[in-house]
Formats: structure tokens, C-alpha cells, sequence
């Protein structure tokens, strides 16, 4: 490809590993397309799930947005300068934030993509990395849940109790449905002023503006709804692991107290002892537990208050 003299510009500005990498990441997505198109034709999407071919990255006006590819071994992320020094263009680009998942031991950083906003009118790298996950099935509570429109979660657990009784929780989708159509009735009454021909460019490019802001707070809005849907739905998680291990503490306690009262000592009566007085030797003063077995030395049963 950059044998052809109009991506020859193309390769000399990004150089060859970024170049190859750029389409290394075009191939990917036509592969991506390629699967969806099978599994459509095969019936395992769902009616509403449309498959549309990849395309340039465009803003809500249409307009493409810039993006930077850079391969994995062709830059170096500083987490204590908090600079990303890339190679192939020998600069240093200061970065705000805390990356997460790159500290975590044994993380492997992959493929390192720079957008532009044009809403904040900010950059932003982006950088896939490659971590182990660590699954431990330690036989900890099993739940089940389930993710609407009117009811946004819905989650229950197995029983936690003797009592068979488990843990349903319902959170309701109403707040974020209605921060959704309030936007959407705001860049409605923006798209209708648009469509007037009589509008200046001036007006037409602040209302774009102000519709991409729109655009921008709904999004926000709704990545915050669900961070706030996910930290209460941990709360509650652990609040029933918590629940469950409680009931399980009981239960066994009420067990060995049943297992104590089962083995209660009793002086059994002069009557049914095993030597008479009459031979002359020692009454046998053992005790008998409750199910008739001979116990020689054991300890009084504790009093419980």
C-alpha cells in the first residue's frame, strides 16, 4: 500500500511500524464486520442489533475526527512524569490522570490510539493492555441478574439463610430514561432551527456547537448513572455475603450446641448399678451419657446463661 503515491505522504509522516499498524487496526475492524455479517445471516443477533460496514470516525455534524496510531513498541508511558514519549516522532506529550490497569503487575501494553474532541477540545490517548484475570471459584454466593430499560438491574442470590430466603434487588431506570429524553427534546428543538435556511452561518455554527455540548452532558450523565448503579450494586453484594456468612455462623453454632446436649451426663440411680452392696464391693459410680454408654472420665456439660 504505500508503494501508491497517495499514501506515500501517509507513510512518511507516521513512519513504517505506525503505518502498518494503522492498517493492521483497519484489518481488524473488516474482520470484525466480516464475523457480524455470519452470525446475522446464522440468526444470533438480535432484531434490533443492525450491522454497519467501518468507516471513518466522524463527529455528530459528520466531520471526521483525527486519531494517531501507534504501535505497542513504538512508545513508553513515564507513570511517574506522567509523559508518553513516542518514538518514531522523538517528542514527549504530558498527560493528566492515572492509568489503571498499566500498573498492575505482569500487564502488557498493546496498541496506543490518540483522539481529538472537538466538544472539550481536548486529546486523548487511549492504550489497550493485555492483563491476566484471576478466577477463584471458592464456592463464594451465586446470584443472577438481569439489565432492562424500565427496571435497570435486576438481582437475586441464592438463599442465605435456612429459612431458604435469598436477596432481590430491583434499581429502577427511571432517572436515566428521563436525563435521555430531556437531551433528546433539547437537540430536537436545536435540529429544527437548523433545518431553517434562513439562519446565518454565525448562529448555525454556535447552535452545532451547543448541540454537540448537549451530546457530550448526556453522555457524561449516563456514564455516571451507571457508575452509581454499579458502586450501590457492590454495596449490596457484599451486604448479602456478609448476611449469608452470619446465617452460616449460626447455624453452626446451633448445631454444636446440639451436639453438646446430646452427650448430657446423668448419676444413674443406686438401684440399676452393676455391683450390689450385698458382695461387699464398691458401688460403681460411673456416669452414663443419655444414649446408655459407659463414660469414664469426662467433663460436667457447660451451663449456658
Amino acid at each position: 500500500m504505500r508503494r501508491k503515491a497517495e499514501y506515500f505522504d501517509i507513510y512518511k509522516l507516521l513512519g513504517s511500524m505506525n503505518f502498518h499498524e494503522a492498517c493492521r487496526l483497519i484489518s481488524d475492524q473488516w474482520k470484525s464486520f466480516l464475523g457480524l455479517l455470519r452470525a446475522a445471516k446464522e440468526g444470533k443477533l438480535e432484531p434490533w442489533q443492525k450491522v454497519r460496514s467501518p468507516g471513518y470516525r466522524k463527529d455528530r455534524d459528520g466531520q471526521r475526527v483525527p486519531i494517531v496510531v501507534v504501535r505497542y513498541d513504538n512508545y513508553r508511558v513515564d507513570l511517574e512524569r506522567k509523559v508518553i514519549r513516542l518514538g518514531y516522532w522523538n517528542v514527549s506529550i504530558p498527560f493528566k490522570g492515572k492509568p489503571r490497569r498499566l500498573t498492575r503487575p505482569g500487564a502488557k501494553q498493546g496498541r496506543l490510539i490518540i483522539t481529538y474532541d472537538p466538544v472539550k477540545k481536548r486529546w486523548y490517548a487511549r492504550v489497550s493492555v493485555e492483563v491476566a484475570l484471576e478466577s477463584k471459584l471458592n464456592g463464594g454466593l451465586k446470584a443472577g441478574i438481569d439489565l432492562g430499560r424500565e427496571r435497570l438491574i435486576a438481582f437475586v442470590t441464592e438463599p442465605v439463610n435456612e429459612s431458604g430466603e435469598g436477596v432481590a434487588l430491583l434499581y429502577r431506570g427511571g432517572p436515566l430514561k428521563a436525563d435521555y429524553f430531556y437531551f433528546e427534546r433539547k437537540i430536537a428543538e436545536i435540529d429544527r432551527m437548523l433545518s431553517d435556511p434562513k439562519l446565518e452561518e454565525a448562529d448555525r455554527s454556535v447552535l452545532k456547537e451547543v448541540r454537540r455540548r448537549f451530546y457530550e452532558r448526556r453522555k457524561r450523565r449516563r456514564g455516571s448513572g451507571f457508575r452509581q448503579q454499579r458502586g450501590a450494586l457492590s454495596q449490596d453484594v457484599r451486604g448479602a455475603r456478609r448476611e449469608r456468612r452470619v446465617h452460616r455462623r449460626l447455624a453452626r453454632n446451633r448445631s454444636r450446641q446440639a451436639r453438646q446436649g446430646e452427650h448430657e451426663l446423668v448419676e444413674l440411680p443406686e438401684a440399676e448399678a452393676e455391683v450390689g452392696d450385698d458382695a461387699g464391693e464398691p458401688r460403681d459410680r460411673s456416669l452414663r451419657n443419655t444414649r446408655g454408654q459407659h463414660v469414664e472420665d469426662v467433663r460436667p456439660p457447660r451451663v449456658r446463661g
